[in-house]
């Protein structure tokens, strides 16, 4: 029988205290399965992207959480990943455009535990971060700022003021019940 990977994260989610590791935890598939699609080159990846070492294929922007079933094998597979961002792409941007759509989508949660932050970007870049993916600053910046030009081009958005879409991704907040 297979399952979405999704409906583990929705689960821990719900558990009272929870924290970032037990995210991690669930992340851990479906990062793993992302690993086993990086490209081992450094064809086709844009300059500002050049400092990252691990690359996927542009398609993979679109590989989130939702996307991926695990078969009875424990084999993960990526459906509908029908996006493409034009270029290959550090896996850092796909796993933080993953955690963030996937946690983006949660109506409510579990209070979790003290000092678990609420706001979206940061218990992405918390995950991240745990799992050992470093990012600064910059690459943050960097990546809030793809992720608006590849959501305004896959939602047939032509927008120079990216506020809406800014302050979307920059303030969106966990409701805790």
């Amino acid at each position: 029988m297979t399952h979405k990977i999704s409906l583990g994260f929705c689960n821990w989610l719900n558990v009272p205290e929870w924290t970032i590791a037990n995210l991690v935890t669930w992340a851990k598939k479906w990062i793993q399965e992302l690993q086993n699609h990086v490209v081992a080159t450094t064809e086709k990846v844009p300059a500002q992207f050049q400092k990252f070492t691990q690359f996927l294929p542009g398609n993979y922007i679109d590989a989130t959480p939702f996307n991926m079933i695990v078969d009875n094998n424990g084999r993960g597979r990526f459906f509908d990943i029908k996006w493409d961002f034009g270029s290959n792409i550090p896996i850092q941007l796909t796993i933080l455009r993953g955690l963030f759509m996937s946690l983006s989508r949660v109506p409510f949660c579990a209070k979790p535990q003290n000092g678990v932050p609420h706001n979206i970007l940061s218990i992405s870049i918390s995950i991240l971060q745990q799992l050992e993916f470093q990012l600064d600053n910059g690459d943050v910046e960097l990546f809030v700022s793809e992720i608006i030009k590849f959501q305004n081009r896959a939602n047939g958005v032509i927008s120079t003021n990216n506020d809406a879409m800014n302050n979307w991704l920059r303030n969106s907040q966990l409701i805790a019940r």
